[in-house]
C-alpha cells in the first residue's frame, strides 16, 4: 500500500523539461492571428447587427492560432465541438435543470459525445456551461454558435496559411 501511495505521489512531481520558448515569429503570428479572429467575429457582429460572438470563442482563437496543428483545433472540432455543446446544454438544462451537479453531468456528457465523434474542442466546455446557465433559445445554434465558429475557421484558414511555417487545417472532416 505504501508503495502504491509513493508511486501515486511521484506522478505529481512532473519531471519533464519545460517546453522550449517558441520563436518570435510564432509568438507574433499567434497573437496577431487570435486578434484577427476575435476582431472579425466582433466586427461582423456589429456590421450585420447579429450576435456572432460568445466568450468561449476567445479560447478557440487562442488554440487555433497558437496551435494550428493540434487535433483539437481542426475545423470539425471547432464547429461540431461548439454545436454539440449547445445541443447537449439545451437538452440537459431542460431535462435535469441547472444545479451544480447538472452542470457536472453536462460536461461529462459533452466530453463523451465529443470523444465519440472525434470532435473534442476544449473551449466547448465553456460553451456548455454558458448554455446551461443562460438557457438561450434554439436559435443560439445558428447564431452565434454556427456562424461564429465558421468565421473563426475561415480566419484561421486564411491567416495561418499566410505564414510559410504554418499549415491549416490538417484535415476538414
Amino acid at each position: 500500500m505504501k508503495r502504491a501511495i509513493r508511486n501515486y505521489l511521484a506522478k505529481m512531481q512532473g519531471g519533464e523539461e519545460q517546453p522550449p520558448l517558441p520563436p518570435l515569429t510564432d509568438l507574433v503570428w499567434s497573437g496577431v492571428g487570435a486578434a484577427t479572429g476575435v476582431a472579425a467575429t466582433g466586427y461582423l457582429s456589429i456590421l450585420f447587427d447579429a450576435p456572432l460572438f460568445m466568450v468561449s470563442f476567445g479560447s478557440s482563437c487562442v488554440l487555433v492560432f497558437a496551435l494550428p496543428g493540434s487535433r483539437y483545433t481542426q475545423p470539425r472540432n471547432i464547429v461540431a465541438g461548439h454545436l454539440i455543446a449547445v445541443v447537449a446544454g439545451l437538452l440537459l438544462a431542460e431535462a435535469i435543470g441547472v444545479e451544480w451537479w447538472a452542470m457536472a453531468v453536462a460536461i461529462a456528457v459533452m466530453i463523451a459525445i465529443n470523444l465519440a465523434t472525434r470532435t473534442l474542442h476544449p473551449p466547448a466546455g465553456g460553451t456548455i456551461l454558458y448554455v446551461m446557465i443562460e438557457h438561450p433559445d434554439w436559435m443560439f445554434l445558428a447564431m452565434p454558435t454556427l456562424a461564429g465558429s465558421l468565421i473563426i475557421v475561415i480566419c484561421a484558414v486564411v491567416f495561418n496559411n499566410l505564414s510559410t511555417g504554418r499549415r491549416y487545417p490538417r484535415y476538414w472532416f
